[in-house]
């Protein structure tokens, strides 16, 4: 702003050549653009520690639902590949994640809740599988 006002000054009183009021024109402009920049980069960084942040805070989640006791289910097929037997334990995320290493012909579950029935089981486990918590 104030280069602003000594061009203005500059061009009324006439005490200034043409070519120095370009110089101050030009030094106004390169000013803007570093501004503009430093504006940018704080945005930009802003937006990494938000990013970083957010890793950190679903990171403790992830440990805190690992550590968390829920219920462990477990669900075999039957005829047709229709789930049943349904079994449930209380558990915390890995203890169920290494018991469901040894489960076969069936499939392994966890979450905050028991299931009621063997069908709620097979729907859970298709849409929350133990190996994506």
């Amino acid at each position: 702003w104030l280069k602003l006002h000594a061009l203005n000054v500059c061009l009324v009183r006439r005490v200034c050549t043409a070519q120095d009021a370009m110089v101050l024109v030009l030094r106004s402009y390169v000013q803007v653009a570093a501004l503009l920049l430093l504006a940018f980069l704080l945005v930009v960084s802003g937006a990494a520690v938000a990013t970083e942040r957010n890793h950190r805070q679903t990171a403790i989640v992830r440990v805190a639902a690992n550590r968390a006791v829920g219920c462990c289910f477990k669900i075999g097929f039957g005829s047709m590949m229709r789930p049943c037997c349904l079994s449930t334990e209380k558990k915390t995320h890995e203890a169920c994640k290494k018991d469901a290493k040894h489960v076969l012909g069936g499939a392994t579950g966890w979450g905050k809740t028991c299931p009621a029935d063997a069908d709620e089981a097979a729907r859970h486990i298709k849409a929350h599988p133990l190996s994506s918590l």
